[in-house]
This record gives C-alpha cells, sequence and structure tokens, in this order.
C-alpha cells in the first residue's frame, strides 16, 4: 500500500494523530541529540493524560501508527526515538508504559535497545525482546549508549 493510499485509509482522527507522532519524533530526535537523554526521561515521567482525552486508540494501534510514520521520516529513527514517541503517546491516553532498555554484546561490542512494555507485554518490539537484550535495573543507560 503506497502512502498515500495508507493516508486515505486512517479515519480523521488517525490523521491527526500521524501528524502529531511525526512531529513528536522529530523533536525527540532533536532533544536528544541536544540536550541528552536525562532531560527528556525527566520531561516523559511528568506526562500526564489530558483531560477529556477519548481513550478510544488501542495501545497496539497506537504502535503501529508510531511504527509506520518512523518508517517514512526523512531519517532513520532509532528504537530509543520510536520508544519515547510511543511512551508520551501512550501516558497521554491514560496509560502507563515502561521504558525498558536492554544492553548485549555482540562481536566485540556493546549494543544497546529500547522498547516498550504496558502490563507486561512488549508492544514495539518481539515478545522476546528481554531474552536478546538484558534490560537495565533502571530506565537510563550508559552516557554513550548508541541505539540500534
Amino acid at each position: 500500500m503506497s502512502a498515500w493510499d495508507y493516508w486515505k485509509s486512517l479515519r480523521p482522527p488517525e490523521r491527526l494523530l500521524v501528524v502529531y507522532a511525526a512531529w513528536l519524533l522529530t523533536v525527540i530526535s532533536i532533544r536528544l541529540r541536544l540536550f541528552g537523554f536525562g532531560g527528556l526521561r525527566a520531561r516523559l515521567s511528568s506526562v500526564s493524560s489530558r483531560s477529556g482525552q477519548p481513550l478510544e486508540d488501542s495501545p497496539v494501534r497506537l504502535t503501529e501508527l508510531v511504527s509506520k510514520v518512523a518508517k517514512r521520516l526523512p531519517w532513520k529513527a532509532n528504537c530509543l526515538e520510536r520508544s519515547l514517541t510511543l511512551a508520551w503517546l501512550l501516558r497521554r491516553r491514560g496509560h502507563a508504559p515502561s521504558l525498558r532498555i536492554g544492553v548485549r554484546r555482540a562481536t566485540g561490542e556493546l549494543l544497546f535497545h529500547a522498547w516498550i512494555e504496558l502490563d507486561g507485554l512488549v508492544l514495539n518490539d518481539a515478545p522476546d525482546v528481554a531474552d536478546n537484550f538484558t534490560p537495565f535495573s533502571g530506565e537510563t543507560p550508559p552516557p554513550t549508549a548508541a541505539f540500534l
């Protein structure tokens, strides 16, 4: 399905959500590069749901929309950018997602990966991602972490 056909298939509220997700991915990407993860993490934890926000968008549907938007950006949004965006959108809709960050060693280097869990279920990755990346106990990666 082409991008245009996909756009036409969306309901009007989903179209607004797609535009908002693209804007949010852009802002998060820029803020991460300029200010690092610490400040953004603090901002994310302070996000609360909007009063009167309908909860009609399921977490799975939000995940799908963020994934599709990320694939159409002019740059490759990494897993941390996608996960922070999804977490933001979920929190704004009254959910309590967990940002998980894990590490594994491959060919002599450390690889870092981020994903979102909601009620113990992985949303934006394979269900067994924690088998492949050892999660940190907190949500703060090392300062030099490069994400996939």
